[in-house]
């Protein structure tokens, strides 16, 4: 049976040999034990696959979620008779079962005698006559540790082939789960001869787990750095091949998801490779959620250094640094310096974001180009040498200086980059106070559309910072680049007005002109204007005004669709509408009054009345029900 041996477990494969080859009937079961994921459903499966076609048959049941010795009896009894237990044969249901019950007669021993009664303790299965002396059966049974059924009486089943029907049974199991749970010890002892320790075999399942995946690209390429998977599988400590394996299925789709020239580059691919295995890895502990994750990136390299210089080791480590303590090559790689956010996305909400892992593997250092922009070369300054450090640096400081570097992201890295070479006194007649003072003047005089571009979800209200930028990280808990952020968030509101006066004239503009286009741009608003008093910088006049010329049901009608929705949404929850807004639609109520007291009897007063009752009524309501919420 040497097809079974590993050098790692070659103890377990020659104790199950010499139990398969006891020419009387043992009398007792082995069990293999180890933990979940450590290959025993392999081992006993390849077991299985081993004995046929030699003179044996083996039963494979796996007990896992059954909560009845019936359910057992049903396993059993579907590999004794394929045939009669098949869809097609089992159209009879209820009445073929009772059938089968009261005609099969139990014989284990083939001695032509029935052996045995129903009981919970006894299999209920009429297991067949051709299971003669002629061939030996051997019972397989899985998941010990994972049934239903109390384990006194699953031991107690279990028994009836060992002891009396003189059968060789296996059972895999993981103790630890198990073990002092209702007398279990003394039970065992019984039924259970030898117990096996089985260790995960990271070999042997790496090499089925090949065989597994599809894609000749793919599979090479995993063969070629079976030893990162190794390495990284022990240094996790988890020891669960069955995690193992779902995270190589899982990085199919992640494979072919890279950029073309990610995988044939060894700098980046081996750091991609060894962080989706750790991550994927926690992941499956369930030691992995979205702060970790986000503590390991970006900020993660800054704080990991701050922290690892303090000379008082009883700090409390964040979850990063407890994280990278364990794996402590985690903050060499360049990926700890960039973004955390294809990450997150991947492990935290299971979706594989392609433009992030995009900008992943282009903000890497490996692939600088010429054209790559000075101040990403200066961001990743300890690549190098100083003749292209001090003009590097000079240059992208004139830059920042000048007002060159418009985008606000930018000039945070940009900031920090500087700030943390001051820090290190990489940079001559430069104290950290005085760029401080120039980050902040260059970052507050940052203005237009240029300075702020749209991210994931239109312009922002407040700096979206996430973990980074562009796929590179920022330090996002040291308190000068909170500083820096503060600067930069109020140069974003400044912005943000000059947009907003311009926007509420542009919809007094559409109002005037088009109803349709009025409402249209209502329901376009970007988040920006959602929660923003527009309307508290028009009087209720200036409104009607631009309204004069509506004689339709339809053209009031279609504006009071338009400033419905604004009110329909969560974003009333927010305090920005009021109460600027509320004086604005009651001032506008006592306008659409008088307009109806000098057109009743017209078209244009059911108009009216509608814009009344759905859109100014309305806004007024849900202001109040904020307002009593």
């Amino acid at each position: 049976m040497t097809a079974l041996a590993s050098e790692i477990n070659s103890h377990v494969a020659e104790s199950v040999e010499a139990y398969l080859a006891l020419s009387v009937p043992p009398r007792f079961a082995l069990m293999l034990d180890g933990p979940w994921g450590s290959g025993k459903t392999h081992y006993v499966q390849g077991l299985a696959s081993k004995l046929i076609g030699e003179e044996r048959k083996t039963l494979y049941v796996s007990l896992y979620g059954l909560t009845s010795s019936a359910q057992i009896d049903q396993a059993i009894f579907q590999q004794l008779h394929p045939i009669l237990s098949s869809k097609k044969i089992q159209f009879a249901g209820k009445l073929l079962s009772g059938m089968l019950k009261t005609t099969l007669k139990i014989d284990l021993t083939s001695d032509g005698a029935a052996d045995g009664s129903l009981s919970m303790n006894v299999p209920s299965i009429n297991i067949p006559d051709y299971l003669s002396s002629e061939v030996e059966h051997v019972l397989l049974f899985d998941d010990f540790e994972r049934c239903e059924i109390e384990v006194n009486d699953l031991l107690g089943y279990i028994n009836y082939f060992v002891e009396h029907a003189g059968l060789k049974v296996i059972i895999a199991a993981n103790q630890e789960l198990i073990e002092g749970r209702n007398f279990y010890d003394q039970r065992r002892e019984k039924v259970v001869g030898t117990t096996l320790k089985l260790v995960p075999d990271f070999e042997a399942a790496f090499a089925s787990f090949l065989s597994e995946l599809s894609g000749t690209d793919f599979v090479e390429n995993i063969r070629r750095n079976g030893e990162i998977v190794r390495s990284v599988f022990l240094e996790v400590g988890f020891g669960n091949l069955r995690s193992l394996r779902q995270s190589l299925l899982q990085y199919q789709r992640v494979f072919r998801a890279l950029p073309p020239l990610a995988s044939k580059n060894a700098q980046f691919y081996e750091e991609f490779l060894k962080l989706y295995l750790v991550l994927s890895l926690e992941a499956s502990k369930k030691t992995l959620d979205n702060e970790t994750i986000n503590s390991l990136f970006g900020s993660a390299w800054f704080s990991w250094l701050s922290w690892a210089k303090l000379p008082n080791t009883n700090v409390e480590p964040t979850r990063g640094q407890s994280f990278q303590k364990k794996y402590p090559w985690i903050c060499e790689l360049s990926m700890a310096r960039q973004e955390g956010k294809f990450w997150t996305e991947l492990f935290v909400e299971g979706h594989l974001d392609q433009t992030s892992l995009v900008q992943l593997t282009q903000a890497h250092p490996a692939f600088r180009t010429e054209s790559t922009p000075s101040w990403k070369r200066l961001w990743w300054w300890e690549r190098l040498d100083q003749e292209s450090f001090d003009p590097l640096l000079a240059e992208v400081q004139a830059s920042f200086e000048s007002g060159k570097i418009e985008n606000v992201y930018e000039a945070l890295h940009v900031s920090m980059t500087i700030l943390q070479l001051t820090r290190d006194g990489f940079v001559r007649d430069l104290t950290k106070e005085e760029w401080l003072e120039t980050s902040k003047r260059c970052i507050l005089s940052l203005a237009g559309d240029a300075a702020f571009p749209l991210r994931d979800h239109g312009v922002p209200t407040k700096l979206d910072i996430f973990s980074g930028y562009d796929g590179l990280g920022y330090p996002d808990n040291d308190p000068e680049f909170q500083l820096l952020l503060t600067y930069a968030n109020e140069a974003l509101l400044s912005h943000l007005e000059k947009r907003r006066e311009v926007k509420t004239s542009e919809l007094m503009g559409l109002l005037e002109s088009s109803a349709v286009d009025f409402s249209a741009a209502m329901t376009a608003l970007e988040n920006a204007f959602e929660d923003f008093p527009l309307f508290s910088r028009v009087t209720a006049e200036e409104f009607m005004k631009a309204t004069r010329n509506y004689t339709t049901v339809e053209q009031w009608n279609t504006v009071a669709r338009g400033v419905r929705v604004r009110y329909s949404g969560s974003a009333l929850a927010r305090d920005g509408y009021l109460p600027n807004e509320y004086k604005f639609f009651q001032e506008v109520l006592v306008l659409l009054d008088r307009k109806l007291s000098t057109s009743r009897g017209k078209i244009l007063a059911a108009g009216v009345e509608r814009f009344k009752i759905h859109a100014a009524l309305f806004a007024l309501q849900r202001m109040d029900e904020v307002k009593t919420s």
